[in-house]
């Protein structure tokens, strides 16, 4: 029938003939001539060179330690202790309906995590409380512990932590320690502690790339119904916010969605990391209407995005679309470039002016905000570098009520997380979350070829875009000073680090 449609043979003879000249144009000679030149300055660059390093020195470094021993003897006492018990009464339990029950539920704990994370994603401000976090994760804890003392197979993985992430975990602790005010130190290591063992849990329970795909479509329904309520916001009708826009150079916008979070940024930074992983499923999906589906799927968040106002996170979503392209197929960067320079100017009125301000620092409130917030805590930045203030932005604020102000009030975070983090945990838990997220990257782009399975290759390559993003946001916000915007990047490194384990299944010698 198709063959036989005299409208669509004539639309594919007029594809055919714009993709021959579009083939031979010397507009695509020059970009194909500017993709070579950028892969052998890149080939030749230092982030190559780090790319393509080994590291597995420093897991072997850190397996050495006795920290890790000890680390690795507590995580596995409850199996040492108990599963010898349980192995010689297994015949008095394998029977009942409660045993079974427990079997379904801790042979598919992704599914409770995913499910969790679905539901952070779309209650509403007033009605999430922080404290639900720990509890959560500390149930599904509890459960995977279980499941270590029943069944002698399931194991934590370690491998999910490296060196430098070790030293990340001692500054964070050291950090509530040593605090200049611990108590007020005590929630945030709570909230650090809840999302390392996030990422531990993600890990370890995940055991094949179905289950992995399974925990990410699960979360993405929930952020695309946020995105639809970000959108039923828009249509409704937001008030705007004075302290959030600089009414003189954004005349005529409207108020900024926020959807189910407390703040526009906080639901940008969001959907920034959490977008790349559309992109992941349609590419790994064989079906057709599973690619539509969730083409539809990402629809509302991507133009809910465009309604947060967010000029820091439309950066970030530009990285993440530049490093996911790149990683997908390179060749086509500098078309993506030269397509999106073209189609800026038809942007809509309102995020065109609210773009356009980033062209004009001086005359802008927010980056001079920023600005005056630096000047503002410089003194401590001198005085606590190497040691840190303590966890949390409540001391962060108590130091600062100390100093004299630029701002109308003490700032209550820096903008900045590497800069909070230097400011909480001194340079050194910086330094190593530094080490730790960028060599989670070096893994991810190293092992997407090195899998022969596409819903991995593809999910490494979302991770890998969707931390590049944020990581380019966080030289303007302290996304993490919102608890579940903490919660989904840690979620997002857990995912990450379980595809990276599953990538190396088959070849377990091999350090991630």
């Amino acid at each position: 029938m198709y063959y036989d449609s005299f409208v669509l043979a004539g639309l594919a003879r007029f594809a055919g003939f714009v993709t021959i000249l579009w083939k031979y144009s010397y507009i695509h000679k020059i970009l194909q001539w500017l993709g070579r030149k950028s892969m052998l300055l890149f080939s030749s660059s230092r982030i190559f060179g780090f790319l393509g390093r080994d590291d597995s020195r420093s897991m072997d470094i850190l397996k050495e330690s006795s920290i890790y021993r000890l680390f690795e003897r507590l995580m596995n006492m409850p199996h040492i202790l108990l599963g010898g018990l349980f192995a010689g009464k297994r015949a008095v339990f394998e029977g009942s309906f409660a045993y079974k029950l427990y079997n379904k539920i801790t042979d598919n704990l992704h599914i409770l995590i995913s499910l969790f994370l679905f539901i952070a994603l779309v209650v509403p401000h007033d009605f999430w409380l922080n404290k639900y976090n720990t509890a959560v994760v500390l149930a599904i804890l509890l459960l995977f512990i279980l499941k270590t003392i029943t069944d002698s197979k399931v194991k934590f993985f370690l491998k999910a932590f490296d060196l430098f992430f070790f030293i990340f975990l001692v500054a964070v602790v050291l950090a509530e320690v040593f605090s200049l005010y611990p108590d007020l130190s005590l929630r945030f290591l709570a909230f650090y502690l809840t999302c390392f063992l996030l990422v531990l849990l993600l890990a370890s329970s995940v055991k094949n790339s179905e289950q992995l795909a399974d925990t990410i479509e699960i979360i993405l329904v929930g952020l695309t119904m946020s995105g639809l309520y970000g959108i039923w916001q828009e249509i409704k009708g937001v008030p705007l916010i004075p302290s959030q826009v600089d009414l003189d150079l954004n005349e005529g916008m409207l108020g900024r969605v926020y959807s189910a979070f407390d703040n526009s940024n906080n639901f940008a930074e969001i959907l920034i990391m959490l977008l790349p992983f559309y992109a992941a499923v349609i590419f790994y999906s064989k079906g057709i209407l599973k690619k539509l589906l969730f083409l539809a799927l990402a629809a509302p968040s991507l133009v809910a995005l465009s309604f947060t106002g967010s000029r820091s996170s439309w950066i970030g979503i530009v990285i993440a679309i530049l490093v996911f392209t790149f990683l997908k197929k390179k060749a086509i960067v500098p078309l993506l470039i030269v397509a999106g320079i073209l189609a800026f100017p038809f942007l809509p009125q309102s995020i065109y002016r609210r773009a356009m301000t980033l062209f004009n620092p001086t005359a802008d409130d927010s980056i001079m905000y920023r600005i005056d917030i630096y000047k503002t805590i410089w003194p401590m930045i001198k005085d606590y570098w190497f040691t840190g203030l303590g966890l949390g932005n409540d001391v962060f604020v108590k130091m600062g009520q100390n100093l004299y102000q630029y701002t109308k009030q003490a700032p209550i975070h820096s903008h900045n997380v590497y800069l909070q983090i230097c400011m909480e945990t001194g340079v050194i838990g910086a330094l190593a979350f530094i080490g730790y997220i960028l060599g989670l990257i070096k893994k991810a782009v190293k092992s997407i070829k090195r899998s022969g399975d596409p819903i991995i290759a593809n999910i490494l390559v979302a991770g890998a875009a969707s931390i590049s993003g944020i990581l380019v946001v966080s030289l303007f916000e302290y996304v993490w000073f919102y608890a579940r915007v903490m919660l989904i990047f840690w979620a997002v490194v857990g995912l990450v680090t379980a595809a990276l384990k599953l990538a190396y299944d088959e070849r377990p010698e091999r350090n991630i």
